[in-house]
């Protein structure tokens, strides 16, 4: 299990990929930030948020004189940024929206399988509890379950909050078919991605994108999972999608038995044509060299309307 001083999640990966792409004017030109601190209201402000409208770090925001004070808002989905505009009174004129990208992923090769392989990839309260009892439901034969899944990698200090899922992980280390990874770096991740069949992600969380199902679909994966936040959109048709549910024995029973068929489909490879296209389609647009163009076009409109206020 990798360790990190420092936190890693989705947010701040696309940070840090949007700042080591992005050339250098720009980045002089505008302050561009995920996180109010990191800030500088001496140039024209962008806040790329990441973020879900309930989080701590977005409550700032209740202060009309900070959405006054910020001239764009960068969403990462349009549920995302629907739910900023209604609950915080943003302008439209001033949001925007840019879809997350894949980082880079190989692709999986097709072909009939005798062992599925499967994979959870996000963090302990984001539905592994649905998928361990689903799994225990189940009890798929020649199909393998790994793990992915642990709060280190938002830190050392929040990842101290892991003892509250000892109880997840300890069930992961004794469940049939089941390989508890913890947690790994994202390019490691990004590896070992291709070795599997399935992201079996049950989600209970209202996802403003989902990285780890970007990754997973751009890696030809097939994707299963709850129709909850901005998923429908990230996967725009390419995924097993069901109604949420939030009783959890129902919804561990509903994704058993959606995981059953998929396993089917997997094994006897009815799925491969799908897949090589959702391949092909996520490794253009989800792409950052795709992602990239975007924004400088963005930027480039705004700089010239900066200018044009200025003189």
């Amino acid at each position: 299990m990798d360790t990190f001083d420092k936190p890693k999640g989705g947010t701040e990966l696309m940070f840090d990929e949007l700042m080591r792409r992005l050339p250098m004017n720009y980045q002089e030109e505008f302050s561009i930030f995920n996180y109010l601190p990191h800030a500088d209201f001496n140039k024209p402000t962008i806040y790329w948020n990441q973020l879900s409208y309930d989080q701590d770090a977005v409550q700032f925001l209740k202060e009309p004189n900070w959405i006054n004070k910020i001239d764009q808002f960068v969403f990462v989905s349009h549920w995302q940024a629907e739910k900023f505009r209604q609950l915080y009174n943003i302008p439209g004129y001033k949001t925007h929206v840019f879809k997350n990208a894949s980082l880079g992923v190989k692709p999986r090769e097709h072909g009939e399988r005798k062992k599925i392989k499967l994979c959870y990839t996000s963090t302990p309260w984001r539905g592994l509890e649905v998928l361990l009892k689903a799994w225990e439901i189940l009890k798929p034969e020649n199909a393998e379950l790994h793990v992915f899944s642990s709060c280190k990698i938002y830190g050392k200090e929040f990842g101290e909050s892991d003892s509250q899922y000892e109880h997840l992980y300890n069930k992961c280390k004794t469940l049939p078919g089941l390989v508890y990874r913890g947690s790994i770096a994202n390019e490691k991740l990004r590896d070992e991605l291709p070795q599997f069949d399935i992201l079996a992600y049950p989600s209970t969380f209202e996802e403003t994108s989902c990285i780890a199902v970007v990754e997973a679909l751009s890696a030809g994966l097939r994707v299963i999972t709850s129709a909850l936040g901005a998923l429908p959109e990230t996967t725009e048709g390419w995924a097993r999608m069901y109604s949420y549910l939030p009783n959890l024995d129902l919804h561990a029973e509903a994704f058993a038995k959606i995981l059953d068929q998929e396993i089917e489909l997997i094994r006897e490879n009815k799925l491969q044509e799908h897949l090589t296209d959702q391949i092909n389609i996520y490794g253009k647009k989800w792409s950052w060299d795709y992602r990239i163009t975007e924004w400088i076009k963005y930027l480039d409109g705004l700089y010239q309307t900066t200018k044009l206020h200025q003189s």
